[in-house]
This record gives structure tokens, sequence and C-alpha cells, in this order.
């Protein structure tokens, strides 16, 4: 009898000891899943959720914004263990209404991000008749609003439509374009941080800040820019955009 008790203890912590190195085997040879990733745009006024038909007060004068939309492409994603980035070739155009776009499958880890604002020159170099044969769902097809100019060949990148107020009295009443475009005007531009990529975090945010875009624009004259008639105020939003851009985790 006591034999008989002392082997069933003995059969027991084995069986224990069995169990617990099995768990272990299993525990390290978990894979590591893929996970489907998105990039999400968010488009603000500053504290504010930008909209189109919205009205704010950017540098101290109301304005509606009636179109706010930029071309966003040349998506770059540089794994930090690797030095091979992962490219993008699609186009978009983000708008508020437009704003969330998956960029597949990745693996868990961190990425540096870069993206281009516009169209690159090789693509940009399109006559009316060349864009106009692109299927309606292609962003680089025909648009409603346009988003490509009807006096040159190209596209606009960046377009911004609104109303201000000009005489101060709270009301807008001056209908004014930003319209960027034209080869030397797009910008690449890259993440000053990397993103960590898990289950608990499967999006890359790109936060555009309209009021950091407009940062130094006198928006009170009611003066606009398509580039070539106002060359100084496209090149003061052109070198906003490092800030008015920025990528979070």
């Amino acid at each position: 009898m006591k034999s008989n008790l002392f082997f069933w203890p003995m059969c027991l912590a084995f069986g224990i000891i069995m169990i617990s190195c099995g768990g272990d085997d299993d525990i390290s040879d978990t894979p590591s899943f893929p996970i489907d990733t998105n990039l999400e745009v968010q488009m603000r006024v500053g504290s504010e959720t930008l909209q189109e038909g919205g009205t704010y007060t950017i540098n101290e004068t109301t304005i509606e914004i009636e179109t706010a939309r930029f071309y966003l492409g040349n998506i770059s994603l540089t794994n930090t263990m690797d030095t091979v980035p992962i490219e993008f070739d699609n186009y978009y155009i983000v708008s508020p209404e437009n704003n969330s776009f998956s960029l597949g499958t990745l693996e868990t880890d961190d990425y540096g991000f870069s993206f281009g604002i516009g169209v690159d020159p090789e693509n940009n170099d399109q006559t009316t008749e060349d864009f106009t044969t692109r299927p309606s769902s292609d962003p680089l097809g025909a648009q409603e609003p346009a988003m490509h100019w009807n006096w040159n060949s190209g596209y606009k990148f960046m377009r911004i439509d609104a109303i201000v107020d000009t005489d101060a009295d709270g009301i807008v009443d001056t209908a004014v374009q930003y319209h960027l475009g034209s080869d030397p005007y797009f910008s690449i531009l890259s993440s000053t941080n990397s993103v960590e990529i898990s289950s608990d975090n499967d999006e890359f945010l790109l936060r555009f800040d309209l009021e950091q875009l407009l940062d130094g624009v006198d928006i009170a004259t009611g003066e606009g820019t398509h580039v070539m008639d106002n060359v100084p105020m496209a090149e003061t939003i052109l070198s906003n955009y490092t800030k008015a851009f920025s990528i979070r985790n």
C-alpha cells in the first residue's frame, strides 16, 4: 500500500513537468502574425475638425471652407530592421469625406513613413486628353470638383476654395482660392519619428492642419493664388507643408 501511494504522486509530478515543458515550447514557437494596416488622414483646423462647409477663424479672420482636397501618393514605408522600403504606387485624393485608406498587410514592427503631396512629374505630364481617358474611379482621372488645370497640363496638387471675411464684420463676403500645382510644387515629406505597428495599433495617422498651412498668409485681403498669379503666396504655403503635415503614432 505504501509503495502504491508513493507511485501515484510520482506519476502526477512527472505529468505536470511534461505539461509545463510542452507549454513553454508552444509559447516560444508562437509565430508573429501579419497585421492589416490602414492610413487615416486627420484633417484639422487647429483643434477643430475640418469639414467642407464649415466656418473657422484663421489668422484672426473668419473663413468658410468650401473645398479642401489634395493629392497624396508616393507612400514609402521603411522597416527599421530593413533598408528596403515598401513602395505604394497608388494616388489618393484626400478630403474630409475621403480620408481612410488600406495599406495592406504588414509585419509587426516599427516603420519610417514618407509620402508625397501632389503628383510626381512623370504622372503630372499629361494633357487634358490624356487624363480624360482614365476611368472615373481613377484619382488621376477627371474629377468633380476639378483637380486638373483647365488652362494648362497637369494637376492641382492642393485645392482650397473658401469665402473670407474681408471687412471684419464676422460675415464671409469674398471668394478666394489657394491652388498649388506644377512640378516644382511636388513635395516628398518624411516623418521625424517611426510608427510602431502592432495588434493594438494598426493605423498610420497623418495629420493635416489647415491653420498651419495658411500660417503667414494674409487671408483678410481676399487674395489667393494659382501659383503664377501670386508666386510669393504659393511659396509661403509650400514652405508651410512641413508643419501642416505630421505623422502620428
